[in-house]
C-alpha cells in the first residue's frame, strides 16, 4: 500500500472487447473519473496494462501480453534494464534485444523500471520462464510468465503518470539527484 501513488482509481472489468486480434478488457471507470489514455494498470500482482481509449464512463485497456505493448523493465537480481513485449499469448512475455552476454537466469524477477514516467517503478511484470542463447543471434531468446492475474481478475488500480511523478519517480529529477550526488 505504501508504494501506491495517492492518485489510483479502483475500476471493474466489465467487458473484453470483441477484437480477437487485441489483448485488451473494457473496466467501468472513463473520463469522468479522471481517467485517460496512457494510465498504468495494476492488480494485486503487477501490472496489468495501459489505458488506450476512454470514453465518459469506460475505457479500454491493454494488457501487457498485446503485441503493441512494450515495457521499459529491468531485472530485480542485476538491475539491468530491458524492454518486455507481448506477443498475443495471454500467458508470455517476451524480453527484446536482449544481448546474449546479459546474465539472466530462469526465475529472475522482472518489473517495471520507471523510465518514461508511464508505468510505475518496482512493480512485477513477470518472471523468467525460458532463457536460450544461440550461436546464429547476438540477442538471447527469453520469455516471461506474467505475473498479473491477466485471465482471472475482476478489479485492477489505475494510475496516473502524474500521480508517479508526484510521487517522485520524475525521470529528470533522478538524473538531477544523481548527477549531484556523483558530484
Amino acid at each position: 500500500k505504501a508504494q501506491l501513488p495517492s492518485q489510483a482509481t479502483i475500476a471493474e472489468i466489465i467487458g473484453v472487447p470483441p477484437d480477437p486480434e487485441r489483448a485488451a478488457v473494457i473496466i467501468d471507470k472513463g473520463q469522468v473519473d479522471g481517467v485517460l489514455p496512457g494510465h498504468a494498470v495494476v492488480d494485486a500482482q503487477g501490472l496489468f496494462g495501459q489505458v488506450v481509449n476512454v470514453s465518459n464512463s469506460t475505457s479500454w485497456v491493454i494488457l501487457i501480453t498485446d503485441r503493441e505493448h512494450a515495457i521499459p523493465a529491468r531485472n530485480n537480481r542485476t538491475g539491468v534494464r530491458m524492454i518486455v513485449g507481448g506477443i498475443g499469448v495471454p500467458d508470455r512475455l517476451v524480453l527484446e534485444d536482449l544481448p546474449a552476454s546479459t546474465d539472466l537466469q530462469k526465475g529472475d524477477l522482472i518489473e517495471t523500471s520507471g523510465l518514461g514516467g508511464r508505468f510505475p517503478p518496482g512493480y512485477p511484470v513477470g518472471s523468467v520462464a525460458t532463457v536460450e542463447a544461440t550461436q546464429d543471434s547476438p540477442y538471447l531468446q527469453a520469455s516471461l510468465e506474467p505475473t498479473a492475474a491477466l485471465l482471472k481478475v475482476g478489479h485492477v488500480l489505475v494510475i496516473a503518470p502524474a500521480a508517479i511523478d508526484n510521487e517522485g519517480a520524475n525521470l529528470g529529477d533522478m538524473v538531477s539527484n544523481a548527477a549531484e550526488d556523483a558530484d
